[in-house]
């Protein structure tokens, strides 16, 4: 295994490497399962939910990785230049981006985080359980891209409005946790020191080619998409 994925192993999602078999339902999938309590006064763009039981979402987190992963490299392996068609160029660049697009989403859910839209339906949802414990507001969520993050040391998931472009947003929140990362694993007893610090400076420089060119905080892949 590579010292980047060994130094960071530490933040990954916590049970994640317990799940087995072949879950079918995502992130998505088990808000509408409304398997979860809320003991937390419901904001206009955020939440959080309580888990008594994190099985079932740890299974959905890593049906998300999966379907990503495989998505990422489906799109990888299909990446072919056609020498009759010159201007194709272009489309191969935006399967890259996909493919790159892909990747992110699966690593950010490896640690715990995830980028997903809900709609009316999962926000429905919170509402009802909301309701159900006592802690509705005038202030419902709305639709949208929402950051969500599982703490198995609380059980808690939170999820927090992102504002933007759902696309340029997401790698606002992609780019932001490299960099936590890149300083989180310095702090680690795992390895040596001068392991840790190949792992942070390689976060670092992925950062820096996120924002290549005058792309700040990450968008430069958002930029070249469109």
């Amino acid at each position: 295994m590579s010292t980047l994925a060994d130094v960071t192993r530490p933040f990954w999602l916590y049970g994640l490497n317990e799940i087995s078999g072949r879950p079918s339902k995502g992130l998505a999938g088990w808000i509408n399962d409304e398997e979860y309590q809320i003991y937390t006064q419901l904001q206009a763009t955020s939440f959080r939910v309580n888990v008594a039981f994190p099985e079932p979402l740890l299974r959905a987190y890593a049906v998300d990785i999966n379907r990503f992963g495989s998505a990422s490299f489906e799109t990888l392996n299909n990446i072919l230049k056609a020498p009759l068609l010159p201007k194709s160029l272009a489309w191969l660049v935006i399967k890259t981006y996909y493919a790159a697009f892909f990747a992110a989403h699966a690593l950010l859910r490896l640690f715990g985080v995830s980028c997903s839209t809900l709609d009316r339906s999962q926000l429905k949802s919170i509402t009802k359980i909301a309701q159900l414990y006592g802690f509705a507001s005038s202030n419902q969520p709305s639709g949208g891209l929402y950051q969500l993050i599982f703490s198995p040391r609380n059980n808690d998931l939170d999820g927090l409005f992102v504002k933007g472009s759902p696309r340029e947003a997401f790698w606002l929140v992609f780019n932001d946790y490299v960099l936590k990362l890149s300083a989180d694993v310095l702090q680690v007893a795992v390895g040596s020191l001068s392991d840790r610090q190949l792992a942070s400076t390689k976060l670092q420089e992925l950062a820096s080619n996120l924002s290549y060119a005058s792309s700040s905080k990450g968008r430069w892949l958002s930029a070249l998409r469109t």
